[in-house]
């Protein structure tokens, strides 16, 4: 790819390559979808939208950024763009990965593995199929954290489809306070009413409160809903 079309110009499942050139703010998702799959309305959240920055200071020039549930690199693109000095990448589905290692930068780290809140074999969906599960190895985000020797994390996404309810408990306080913004993807349980589904986040927002995020944004969406949550 050529340099001026770093941010416009991506590799997806199979080694499928799309380019993004034509690509407007008034597109809809769903032409989107149709036309390229999944992966464009990730890349268009994030390299168009900007969704990472939308609310709060977002990524900034010189921050260490942790993507928990890279995919492909859409995110992690969004967060080199923007000038990140270390962009640490997680992925656990294989095929994700392989897309996600011919998309990486120079200053990409990447592991193939699963974030869980203990260590061991989960189960995890082979992305986009929901129902096509496959045994991988996961850590902690603690055993992570000292395996890459961080002592601070500028900006921490999190898109584990589902996982981020347990895994935000298992993260001790030493980790916690290395982290300084953060951004959920939060997975929402439509077998619930529209009052539990309040409840439920306000616990989740409660855990970040605790955890010295006293900044925050929420926005409600059927499906997934986006926690930006920050300290001063």
């Amino acid at each position: 790819m050529a340099s001026q079309n770093r941010y416009k110009q991506f590799y997806t499942l199979g080694g499928k390559f799309i380019d993004s050139s034509e690509w407007t703010p008034e597109m809809s998702l769903d032409y989107l979808h149709h036309h390229y799959g999944w992966e464009a309305v990730m890349a268009y959240g994030n390299l168009i939208h900007d969704d990472l920055s939308a609310y709060g200071p977002g990524v900034q020039s010189g921050d260490v950024y942790v993507d928990l549930g890279s995919n492909i690199g859409m995110s992690a693109l969004s967060a080199e763009r923007r000038n990140a000095s270390k962009i640490y990448c997680i992925e656990p589905d294989y095929d994700c990965y392989e897309a996600l290692a011919r998309n990486r930068g120079s200053n990409w780290i990447l592991d193939n593995v699963a974030i869980a809140d203990k260590p061991g074999t989960i189960q995890v969906a082979k992305w986009p199929n929901s129902n096509d599960l496959r045994p991988v190895t996961a850590i902690t985000f603690d055993q992570y954290v000292n395996q890459h020797c961080l002592d601070r994390i500028d900006y921490l996404k999190i898109d584990i489809e589902g996982h981020e309810k347990t895994v935000i408990h298992s993260i001790s306080d030493n980790t916690w306070n290395k982290i300084r913004k953060m951004f959920i993807e939060y997975h929402e349980d439509n077998t619930l009413t529209e009052s539990q589904k309040h409840v439920e986040r306000l616990k989740f927002m409660s855990v970040l409160l605790e955890k010295g995020f006293t900044e925050h944004c929420l926005l409600v969406r059927h499906y997934q809903s986006f926690f930006y949550a920050w300290k001063m």
